[in-house]
């Protein structure tokens, strides 16, 4: 079992607990912000029109999808974790009386035709990954020409101390910028 899936199996929809918590009786903004911040910048910026499709990257429980599903999106969800992937399905199930469009995949071999999605997602994936450059080409090819990317990462420490064991690189914005710009035609 893969760490991914270990987390899930142990923890099972932790993202959901975090995000809904009914025993909080308080709205958390952090944890909405981490999805509602990149749905509205996609938003702003001309995607997440009711023709339009998209992938989301590493949708681990489901939270952001049903966010975006919610909202009358049309994407669909890839994971590496298959007890991520059931717990995302029936969450969303649950809530929306409907299954989400899953894909059991790697990042880094996106099982979507080149140019086949408007928009990419990705929460919280790229300080997890080694091959970074890989997965960003891997996001490119299959936009379509004016498609949209939108991440969010943890900003790294002044002290660079990673904030989770699990994290590869975490990034400062300027460095992360840098990484973006030589796959993407324009980085804000």
């Amino acid at each position: 079992m893969s760490a991914e899936d270990f987390k899930y199996v142990e923890k099972g929809a932790y993202h959901w607990s975090f995000t809904y918590n009914t025993e909080l009786r308080r709205f958390d903004p952090r944890n909405h912000a981490r999805y509602d911040v990149p749905l509205r910048l996609l938003r702003r910026h001309g995607a997440l029109r009711p023709h339009q499709i998209g992938l989301e990257i590493g949708c681990g429980d489901g939270v952001m999808l049903y966010k975006a599903m919610r909202g009358g999106t049309r994407v669909i969800g890839l994971d590496l974790s298959r007890p991520g992937l059931i717990l995302a399905r029936d969450e969303i199930k649950r809530r929306l009386g409907r299954q989400p469009p899953l894909l059991h995949g790697s990042c880094y071999e996106l099982p979507l035709a080149t140019a086949s999605v408007d928009y990419v997602i990705s929460v919280e994936v790229i300080e997890h990954l080694p091959a970074v450059d890989r997965y960003l080409r891997e996001i490119r090819r299959v936009l379509r020409p004016g498609g949209l990317f939108a991440l969010t990462t943890p900003h790294r420490l002044p002290s660079g101390i990673p904030q989770d064991p699990f994290h590869v690189r975490e990034f400062d914005g300027s460095e992360l910028r840098e990484c973006l710009r030589p796959h993407f035609g324009q980085v804000f």
